[in-house]
């Protein structure tokens, strides 16, 4: 029902919301950085960088892949947008589930619409 009130709010939370409450987080956590440590024992410089490393690397694959994409797409001459859900956000025709899963794929379900099975 909210959908139904508010069509973009999955959009809007997705591609604005979420990054931004990421990108604050990791950001408060530099600002207010303190050694890592369990009780007493306060934690060695390469530890915290493992530790740093695992809480960026999700960030780092996310925006590789985005720039990745963005910089294919543009060089094969299609189109790539970036604010309103675009090329890059819509399945493709033959989009679907896999095809030894058993269910019915967008090509085989046009296949019997054109045979009139459907």
């Amino acid at each position: 029902m909210t959908h139904y009130f508010f069509p973009n709010s999955r959009y809007i939370c997705w591609i604005f919301v979420t990054p931004v409450i990421v990108c604050v987080i990791t950001f408060l956590a530099w600002v207010y950085f303190e050694k890592d440590q369990f009780e007493d024992y306060v934690y060695p410089a390469g530890a915290e960088a493992i530790g740093w490393g695992l809480e960026l690397f999700p960030v780092a694959v996310v925006l590789f892949t985005g720039i990745f994409t963005v910089w294919k797409r543009k060089r094969a001459g299609k189109a790539t947008a970036f604010i309103k859900p675009g090329p890059l956000m819509k399945p493709s025709r033959l989009w679907g589930p896999r095809p030894d899963s058993g269910l019915p794929t967008p090509a085989l379900q046009q296949q019997h619409q054109e045979n009139g099975k459907f």
